[in-house]
């Protein structure tokens, strides 16, 4: 499943660097020339604007801050050096042009990318394609990643068996999803600023007490980002590959530009294209500059009082701040792991209907729950393996949608309004 994942995403990156270059083209790279102001409007846009702009914001920040935030930069470190979580937030820059350009796109379609490729492009094809890709990511990575990872912090605290992790969450998603979005959109907007904000506290606390190892830990990250370390030992260009390939798989994981799930989460809530597009760049500046880098700068400073290569992130806060912040840390996963798997069960949903013309959906929301509860149990590289290949799948259509649409809202930066 390993070398399928690889394989899948050896092609998807191209897709993705150039769609997003060429979203950021069209976008005349506003965000690299005028970046504070683009936020600036971005927040503007989430205080000012109509009342289900924070909900909206919070369900797409559910998707896309889960255990890709934790286990995710973990994970890269581990197997792509320091340098994949600088691969990581550059990529994230060229994502902010692709979610604004998907989220636009997709609002006057509902949010749906399958019905923007039946409709828009008349493509019944992809948009099938997209629909079981959909329901596939539902499943392995919105929920059996997210479970295993939740299972295994939770053990590492608490000693809890895994199998009740896994039940907590089945039986949690089956509670939201039979609300609907509107119990989705109210579990999101309570749970999501509340452990994004204690999460990032954390790291924070953690990179302030070890700030005399800071500057060691940004040269790390600069060198193993450019290969420079294993330029002396002749195998420079493998690892810079491999640390790309795994910096831009675990990035998507994370905040999901290209994918299309944001623009289908948004885009049932806020009508407004521009605004859709706003808050859809917020979420991905929000979930991998900010906290992937504040998660990873945490881990690569714990590493020195660590037995392994590379902690969990969950075990660098442990080790520098306590058992008890430890702890904290592992509830703190497991609602994140129960955001995601609300808001990506729903995302699936929506895949599952659009193949069955809307029959039978409790089927799959019983399939969700019983991925929720198996994935705490699965081997995780297994896991892992079979969320990167759907990724990369449902990169494809959203990169054809992106590509084939020429026009679209541009943002307003104006300074006065």
């Amino acid at each position: 499943m390993e070398k399928l994942a690889v394989f899948c995403w050896t092609l998807a990156a191209p897709c993705l660097i150039v769609t997003g270059l060429r979203c950021s083209a069209a976008l005349k790279f506003i965000h690299f020339r005028h970046p504070f102001r683009c936020l600036k409007e971005s927040l503007y846009t989430l205080i000012r604007g109509e009342k289900g702009a924070f909900g909206a914001l919070c369900t797409a920040l559910a998707g896309a801050a889960g255990t890709g935030n934790i286990a995710g930069v973990s994970t890269a470190l581990a197997v792509g050096g320091a340098g994949s979580l600088v691969w990581m937030c550059l990529f994230s820059l060229l994502g902010t042009a692709t979610a604004y350009r998907e989220a636009s796109l997709l609002c006057p379609f509902g949010g749906s990318p399958m019905k923007a490729l039946k409709e828009g492009m008349h493509a019944s094809l992809p948009a099938a394609f997209y629909a079981f890709c959909l329901a596939g990511c539902g499943l392995a990575m919105g929920c059996m990643v997210q479970s295993g990872a939740a299972a295994e912090a939770m053990e590492a605290a608490f000693s809890m068996p895994k199998w009740v992790s896994g039940a907590l969450l089945a039986a949690g998603a089956l509670t939201v999803l039979a609300g609907g979005a509107r119990l989705l959109c109210a579990t999101a907007s309570a749970l999501t600023p509340l452990m994004s904000l204690l999460w990032m506290g954390l790291c924070l606390l953690i990179t302030v007490l070890k700030r005399e190892a800071l500057p060691h830990a940004l040269q790390q990250l600069l060198y193993s980002a450019a290969g420079i370390k294993s330029a002396a030992a002749g195998f420079a260009g493998a690892v810079l590959t491999r640390s790309i390939r795994v910096g831009m798989a675990r990035g998507v994981f994370s905040n999901e530009a290209g994918l299309g799930s944001l623009g289908l989460m948004l885009g049932e809530q806020e009508r407004d294209p521009r605004r859709c597009g706003r808050l859809a760049a917020l979420a991905v500046c929000i979930d991998t500059p900010l906290m992937c880098t504040l998660t990873g700068l945490a881990v690569i400073l714990a590493t020195p009082f660590a037995n392994c290569s590379t902690p969990s992130a969950v075990e660098a806060i442990g080790l520098v701040l306590g058992q008890g912040a430890a702890r904290l840390a592992a509830v703190c996963t497991l609602l994140f792991a129960f955001g995601t798997v609300i808001a990506w069960s729903y995302c699936g949903c929506k895949g599952f209907a659009w193949l069955t013309k809307g029959k039978a959906l409790w089927l799959y929301r019983w399939i969700c729950c019983a991925a929720a509860a198996a994935g705490a149990c699965l081997q995780s590289g297994l896991v892992w393996g079979l969320a990167d290949c759907f990724n990369a799948l449902l990169a494809f259509p959203n990169c054809l949608l992106l590509w084939q649409f020429r026009t679209f809202p541009l943002p307003r930066t104006e300074k006065k309004r």
